[in-house]
């Protein structure tokens, strides 16, 4: 029986003078009587009292006095034979859960004053909260044994320092006693040796910290991991629970690898990743993503700012996609070139943004996911070879007005047919060399004097007509062909309209490197006077595009009197490729 409960009841029974005086106890407390002082026919057995009893004895809940005759059946089987006296019984219940009944007995005719009636209430009330807190501690000792994690509280041990140097185990649960084995000692640190760290930091906190909560191998080694998660309490106790996290570590380490080998292999394919929201405007980019978009360092970008990246155009276009997307039920997704301008760098670059739409199953808007790939030296390279290509068709053009030129200047000047062969036969064959040159190259690169030659090769000039000098320096294959079209453009214009359509006509090339830049410039005199031409041809607009075309290349075209000047430009990293 209950310590604090019996003396309850003996308080009772004294304060009322009673013989009797008993609590009839019902489960979860347990399936017996507890008996006070008096005579009970079965005081070590469980008597129960039927709810309908207990209903018709206390109709309000509030005590009730009984002459002997009128006790209920169920009740009178518990009591002594003798039945003589009057009885005071109050109802014990908590929440309005019937748990009991507290039966008083008095000897003699005597009944129940108001007064007294009131005093006893309060030993009622004493047992009615002392049942209470039976009732929560056998809840809270119920989940504490059935958790399936491993619960145990224990009381700090301190060396001769004062530190605390152990844990002894005052109570644990099947759990935690299967945790470190079933044979368990009174100490915490023999069974678990890495508990020292939770043993270090439980010592700092104060008494009803916040939980704290650490990871640690298991007390048998291996693979186990566990989760400890602790709280200090008062009386130096502390309160431990543990819980197996072996796989969760292994799954999470799995995500971790998975990730890494999701980044390893977008950076090795040079990929972007986004996602948006369009209910919430959330956007989310990698690493690779936002230094497409020019931003230095790791800061996130909203979507506002990706928006204002992207020039009006093709910010439209964008719209029309996404918006087309998320509308579309069909799991096919797009692709589509934009234009970006660095948010931090403001260097332009293209992109190519694939997207699909994602579905929700739980009744959200969709939402789109995708991936971007810089495409700014493909459109780069596409571009030059475009212009490439409509010069090869000018030069053809041209090659067949030489051509043209050559047979008729030859036959003009011939005194005779085979002579005239000869000549025809040698200008043909140089001007096939100088074709060869542009188309072919080398491979790994050229001298820039052999451009130079090569390019001029063709025209079987007068010595002295056209000089040409500069270092060495050496030009990359695209670099290479792309100065060798300028250069045959430069030479037909000045056969055509500039010095070497004159016999007095002459050309000065001179290259030079000026601080990391490689420049040549071009110079004509003795020709007829010149002006600038009516309208931007595309021979024109070759040469302005520099020695290399490349985005970093210059060029500065004079129209004098005098004579045609140009100077072009272009880093020497540019002209190496």
């Amino acid at each position: 029986m209950d310590a604090e409960l019996n003396e309850i009841l003996g308080l009772a029974a004294d304060a009322a003078q009673s013989k009797v005086a008993a609590v009839l106890a019902f489960c979860p407390l347990g399936a017996r009587v507890f008996a006070g002082r008096g005579l009970l026919q079965h005081p070590e057995e469980y008597v129960p009292v039927t709810a309908s009893v207990y209903e018709r004895m206390f109709p309000s809940y509030r005590a009730v006095t009984l002459p002997a005759g009128h006790l209920p059946t169920d009740i009178r089987r518990i009591l002594s034979a003798d039945l003589s006296g009057s009885y005071l019984a109050f109802p014990l219940f908590v929440d309005m859960d019937r748990h009991g009944v507290l039966i008083l007995r008095r000897e003699g005719s005597a009944g129940w004053a108001e007064a007294e009636i009131a005093h006893l209430e309060r030993f009622a009330r004493l047992i009615r909260l002392r049942m209470r807190n039976m009732l929560d501690a056998l809840a809270a000792q119920t989940v504490f044994e059935q958790s399936d994690s491993g619960l145990m509280i224990g009381r700090f041990l301190t060396d001769d320092t004062g530190e605390a140097s152990d844990l002894l185990i005052e109570n644990a649960n099947n759990a935690f006693r299967a945790f470190v084995g079933n044979d368990m000692p009174d100490r915490l640190l023999p069974l678990w040796p890495d508990a020292t760290v939770i043993l270090a930091a439980a010592a700092t906190l104060m008494a009803d910290a916040p939980t704290q909560k650490l990871e640690l191998p298991g007390p048998h080694g291996g693979m186990e991991w566990f989760e400890a998660r602790f709280r200090r309490l008062a009386d130096d106790r502390l309160l431990l629970m543990v819980t197996e996290v072996s796989e969760r570590r292994r799954l999470f380490q799995r995500l971790v690898e998975q990730e890494e080998r999701r980044r390893l292999a977008n950076r090795l394919a040079e990929l972007g990743v986004w996602d948006f929201d369009p209910a919430t405007g959330h956007t989310t980019v990698d690493d690779n993503l936002r230094g497409m978009f020019g931003v230095v360092g790791a800061r996130p970008i909203g979507f506002a700012q990706v928006l204002r990246a992207i020039p009006n155009a093709d910010r439209r276009r964008a719209r029309r996609e996404a918006a087309a997307l998320l509308l579309s039920e069909s799991k096919e997704g797009v692709s589509f070139p934009i234009r970006v301008k660095g948010i931090d760098d403001g260097t332009m670059r293209h992109i190519m943004v694939s997207g699909v739409r994602m579905t929700r199953h739980d009744g959200r808007p969709a939402w789109l996911i995708g991936a971007a790939r810089d495409i700014t030296l493909r459109v780069e390279r596409e571009e030059r070879d475009r212009l490439l290509h409509q010069e090869l068709g000018h030069r053809l053009k041209n090659t067949v007005t030489l051509v043209l030129g050559l047979v008729n200047q030859t036959f003009r000047t011939s005194r005779d047919i085979e002579g005239a062969r000869t000549a025809l036969m040698s200008r043909i064959r140089a001007l096939g060399a100088a074709h060869e040159h542009i188309l072919i190259g080398d491979t790994n690169g050229a001298r820039f004097e052999d451009v130079v030659q090569g390019a001029l090769a063709f025209g079987e000039f007068e010595p002295g007509r056209i000089r040409a000098s500069g270092p060495e320096l050496r030009v990359g294959q695209r670099s290479a062909l792309h100065l060798a079209l300028v250069l045959h453009e430069l030479v037909t214009n000045a056969v055509k309209y500039g010095a070497l359509s004159s016999e007095a006509g002459r050309i000065v090339i001179r290259w030079s490197i000026e601080d990391q830049n490689a420049v040549m410039e071009w110079r004509e005199s003795g020709g007829p006077r010149i002006a600038p031409p009516a309208r931007s041809s595309f021979g024109t607009r070759l040469i302005a595009s520099g020695l290399t075309g490349g985005g970093q290349a210059a060029a500065d075209i004079q129209y004098h009197p005098e004579g045609f000047y140009c100077r072009l430009s272009a880093p020497l990293s540019e002209l190496a490729g």
